[in-house]
């Protein structure tokens, strides 16, 4: 976040004025990229790049030459960063280190856009930033925000950004390590996502607008209360959880029942079981599954899949979750050997879930149809 908020046909002049950094073991360059490199939306990979606002596959405005204007066609922040690929990248693929650190000079006209801490909430005057939007921070996470939407829920909004840093004390917990290099997760409203999902993981998770401005139930800034639904923004950091260091291709056939361990543990710790979705009915299908049902639904079903995962909770406590993500911490997607076959993922799992069990849990793969050979 620069600091700058652009209203269409506004702009900001971007000007590096020192410093080198890499990425992916290259060596230290400027704002230019890698050499030789690939492109992303036009600027090269390493490339310092500006883009207004943080909707999905937005357009990028390159600064490979250490200067140059960015120009809204549409209101939002000026964010810098380097260009290190697709917007799914950090999550879905591998990740790309880096080192070093670029200085930056930012001039416009335009009004400022301030991170305030939950802190400074007590005794800050939201009233007088003139661009109407405001980024809300706390330990480790932020929300990107309208002041309206802050004035809305300005209550119970500090202890929701409390709230949401919370559940990522205790999905880090049970992880053993923190994404992104501990960096903030911020969440954004992003009505470019609303073909793709509800909620879209990584940094940023991206959310429906409804989620900013919808109703009492579903608002992120009435996260802190009993009533409201916070099981998806436990979900998308369970995403950016099971993730960690790029390597996710143990969950590979069917991402979205992984993350849900993190969920289930987040809300139990936190005592908010009670009236959240799915937290009653994950499991429903478990018996005709186990009766007659065939391993295509297995594989497709997420919550089939949750509740499967869910019977080493039973059996051994979350601890053995600790143990398997501890050693996943050192795991590459190569050691995983995934080699298009569905056995080559479920072998790996069954071992790695033996290790960190203790015991050997083919008993329970048999159990549940799912192939080994």
């Amino acid at each position: 976040n620069a600091g700058v908020f652009l209203e269409p046909g506004e702009s900001a002049t971007i000007e590096v004025t020192g410093g080198q950094w890499s990425s992916n073991g290259s060596a230290p360059h400027g704002p230019g990229g890698r050499t030789p490199a690939t492109l992303e939306r036009g600027c090269p990979i390493g490339a310092l790049a500006a883009r207004v606002g943080l909707t999905y596959e937005g357009a990028l405005t390159c600064l490979a030459s250490g200067v140059g204007t960015i120009t809204a066609s549409a209101a939002g922040p000026v964010f810098l960063g380097m260009v290190v690929g697709t917007d799914l990248s950090e999550t879905y693929h591998s990740r790309v280190p880096t080192s070093g650190a670029l200085t930056v000079r930012v001039t416009s006209t335009a009004n400022s856009i301030p991170v305030v801490t939950v802190d400074e909430l007590d005794c800050a005057d939201l009233s007088t930033i003139r661009s109407g939007h405001v980024e809300l921070a706390g330990r480790h996470v932020s929300v990107l925000a309208p002041v309206a939407a802050y004035n809305r829920d300005a209550w119970s909004a500090a202890l929701s950004i409390t709230t949401l840093d919370e559940i990522y004390e205790i999905e880090a917990e049970l992880r053993g390590t923190t994404p992104h290099e501990g960096q903030r997760i911020r969440f954004v409203a992003d009505p470019a996502i609303q073909n793709v999902g509800y909620m879209l993981a990584g940094n940023p998770i991206r959310m429906v607008p409804d989620l900013m401005t919808g109703n009492d139930t579903q608002r992120i800034l009435r996260a802190s209360l009993p009533a409201t639904d916070i099981w998806g923004f436990a979900h998308e950091l369970g995403h950016t959880f099971t993730m960690v260091g790029g390597t996710w291709t143990y969950m590979v056939l069917n991402l979205e029942s992984w993350p849900n361990v993190f969920t289930l543990y987040a809300l139990e710790r936190l005592g908010r079981n009670q009236g959240q979705p799915n937290v009653a009915t994950y499991c429903d299908g478990k018996s005709a599954y186990l009766a007659s049902g065939a391993y295509a639904t297995f594989k497709s079903d997420p919550f089939v899949q949750l509740c499967f995962l869910m019977e080493f909770t039973k059996a051994y406590g979350y601890d053995v979750w600790k143990r398997f993500y501890a050693a996943m911490n050192t795991t590459t997607n190569g050691d995983i050997g995934y080699n298009g076959s569905d056995a080559s993922v479920w072998r790996f799992a069954r071992d790695r879930l033996s290790a960190a069990a203790g015991t050997d849990v083919t008993p329970t793969f048999n159990a549940w149809r799912v192939p080994l050979q």
